[in-house]
Protein backbone atom coordinates (compact mmCIF):
# COMPACT_ATOMS: atom_id res chain seq x y z
CA UNK A 1 0.00 0.00 0.00
CA UNK A 2 3.02 2.09 0.90
CA UNK A 3 4.83 1.73 -2.23
CA UNK A 4 1.33 2.87 -4.37
CA UNK A 5 1.16 5.58 -2.52
CA UNK A 6 4.70 6.97 -3.31
CA UNK A 7 4.22 6.15 -6.53
CA UNK A 8 1.50 7.74 -7.18
CA UNK A 9 2.98 10.80 -5.29
CA UNK A 10 5.72 10.22 -7.80
CA UNK A 11 3.35 10.48 -10.95
CA UNK A 12 1.45 13.58 -9.33
CA UNK A 13 4.81 15.35 -8.82
CA UNK A 14 6.18 14.07 -11.99
CA UNK A 15 2.79 15.94 -14.44
CA UNK A 16 2.80 18.96 -12.32
CA UNK A 17 6.74 19.49 -13.00
CA UNK A 18 5.69 18.72 -17.16
CA UNK A 19 3.17 21.33 -17.14
CA UNK A 20 4.92 24.08 -15.42
CA UNK A 21 7.70 23.47 -18.00
CA UNK A 22 5.12 23.73 -20.27
CA UNK A 23 3.79 27.25 -19.35
CA UNK A 24 7.39 28.88 -18.72
CA UNK A 25 8.37 27.63 -21.81
CA UNK A 26 10.17 30.63 -23.49
CA UNK A 27 11.70 31.91 -27.14
CA UNK A 28 14.78 33.37 -27.14
CA UNK A 29 14.94 36.64 -29.47
CA UNK A 30 17.31 39.33 -30.69
CA UNK A 31 17.84 42.62 -31.87
CA UNK A 32 21.06 43.95 -33.49
CA UNK A 33 21.39 47.83 -33.75
CA UNK A 34 21.34 48.93 -37.06
CA UNK A 35 22.78 52.50 -36.52
CA UNK A 36 25.12 54.29 -33.83
CA UNK A 37 23.80 53.86 -30.42
CA UNK A 38 23.83 57.39 -28.19
CA UNK A 39 21.49 55.88 -25.36
CA UNK A 40 20.36 52.44 -24.04
CA UNK A 41 16.90 52.58 -21.92
CA UNK A 42 15.10 49.20 -20.39
CA UNK A 43 12.40 48.94 -18.55
CA UNK A 44 12.04 45.39 -17.68
CA UNK A 45 9.04 44.55 -14.94
CA UNK A 46 9.13 41.27 -14.43
CA UNK A 47 12.75 40.11 -14.04
CA UNK A 48 16.11 41.14 -13.65
CA UNK A 49 18.78 42.58 -16.46
CA UNK A 50 22.25 41.17 -17.41
CA UNK A 51 24.65 43.72 -19.19
CA UNK A 52 27.86 42.21 -21.22
CA UNK A 53 30.36 43.12 -23.57
CA UNK A 54 29.77 42.58 -26.79
CA UNK A 55 32.17 40.95 -29.07
CA UNK A 56 32.28 43.51 -32.16
CA UNK A 57 30.58 46.84 -32.33
CA UNK A 58 27.24 46.51 -32.43
CA UNK A 59 24.61 46.61 -29.48
CA UNK A 60 22.30 43.67 -29.12
CA UNK A 61 19.51 43.06 -26.89
CA UNK A 62 18.57 39.08 -26.73
CA UNK A 63 15.08 38.93 -24.46
CA UNK A 64 13.04 35.88 -23.81
CA UNK A 65 9.34 35.97 -24.78
CA UNK A 66 6.76 33.67 -23.45
CA UNK A 67 2.95 33.04 -22.25
CA UNK A 68 2.29 36.17 -20.52
CA UNK A 69 5.83 38.11 -21.27
CA UNK A 70 6.15 39.63 -24.52
CA UNK A 71 8.61 42.75 -25.22
CA UNK A 72 8.70 46.11 -27.67
CA UNK A 73 12.16 46.87 -28.64
CA UNK A 74 12.51 50.29 -30.99
CA UNK A 75 15.39 51.92 -32.61
CA UNK A 76 14.65 55.62 -33.44
CA UNK A 77 17.35 58.50 -33.56
CA UNK A 78 20.35 56.51 -31.99
CA UNK A 79 17.81 55.68 -28.76
CA UNK A 80 17.22 51.82 -28.28
CA UNK A 81 14.38 51.23 -26.24
CA UNK A 82 13.40 48.00 -24.39
CA UNK A 83 10.31 47.53 -22.74
CA UNK A 84 8.42 44.62 -20.94
CA UNK A 85 4.69 44.83 -22.33
CA UNK A 86 3.84 42.26 -19.62
CA UNK A 87 0.99 43.41 -17.88
CA UNK A 88 0.32 40.14 -15.58
CA UNK A 89 -0.08 39.01 -11.73
CA UNK A 90 3.20 37.44 -10.90
CA UNK A 91 3.72 34.75 -8.11
CA UNK A 92 7.34 35.46 -7.98
CA UNK A 93 8.26 32.23 -9.42
CA UNK A 94 11.16 32.73 -11.93
CA UNK A 95 13.51 29.81 -13.15
CA UNK A 96 15.73 32.50 -14.21
CA UNK A 97 16.74 35.98 -12.70
CA UNK A 98 17.64 37.54 -16.28
CA UNK A 99 15.26 37.77 -19.10
CA UNK A 100 16.85 40.61 -20.84
CA UNK A 101 20.50 40.76 -21.85
CA UNK A 102 22.13 43.74 -23.16
CA UNK A 103 25.50 43.15 -25.02
CA UNK A 104 27.58 46.57 -25.74
CA UNK A 105 30.63 47.25 -26.90
CA UNK A 106 33.59 47.72 -25.23
CA UNK A 107 33.97 51.16 -26.41
CA UNK A 108 31.26 52.21 -25.52
CA UNK A 109 30.76 55.77 -24.14
CA UNK A 110 26.98 56.99 -24.32
CA UNK A 111 24.14 56.68 -21.71
CA UNK A 112 22.55 53.78 -20.62
CA UNK A 113 19.35 53.75 -18.09
CA UNK A 114 18.01 50.69 -16.37
CA UNK A 115 14.40 50.34 -14.69
CA UNK A 116 14.11 46.55 -13.52
CA UNK A 117 12.04 45.12 -10.49
CA UNK A 118 15.11 42.78 -9.33
CA UNK A 119 18.93 43.45 -10.07
CA UNK A 120 21.06 44.31 -12.74
CA UNK A 121 24.56 42.51 -13.19
CA UNK A 122 27.27 43.45 -14.65
CA UNK A 123 28.81 40.46 -16.45
CA UNK A 124 33.01 39.99 -16.23
CA UNK A 125 34.88 42.65 -18.10
CA UNK A 126 31.34 44.95 -18.72
CA UNK A 127 31.96 46.37 -15.64
CA UNK A 128 34.42 48.37 -17.44
CA UNK A 129 32.54 50.17 -20.12
CA UNK A 130 33.26 53.72 -20.07
CA UNK A 131 29.50 55.61 -19.97
CA UNK A 132 29.11 59.12 -20.46
CA UNK A 133 25.70 58.21 -17.97
CA UNK A 134 24.55 55.44 -16.23
CA UNK A 135 21.06 55.61 -14.40
CA UNK A 136 20.43 51.66 -12.54
CA UNK A 137 17.51 51.69 -10.99
CA UNK A 138 16.88 48.42 -9.24
CA UNK A 139 14.41 47.06 -7.22
CA UNK A 140 11.48 49.42 -8.92
CA UNK A 141 8.03 48.47 -7.99
CA UNK A 142 5.57 46.94 -10.93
Amino acid sequence: MEKKRIGILLLFIGIVALVAGFLMRRSENQYESKEEVNKIEINENESGVKIRKSKDDKVRVIYREGKGLTYTVKEEDGVITVNNDAIKFSIGLSLEDESVIVEIPKDYDKELVVNTVKKCVFEKDADKIKFSKKEINENVEK
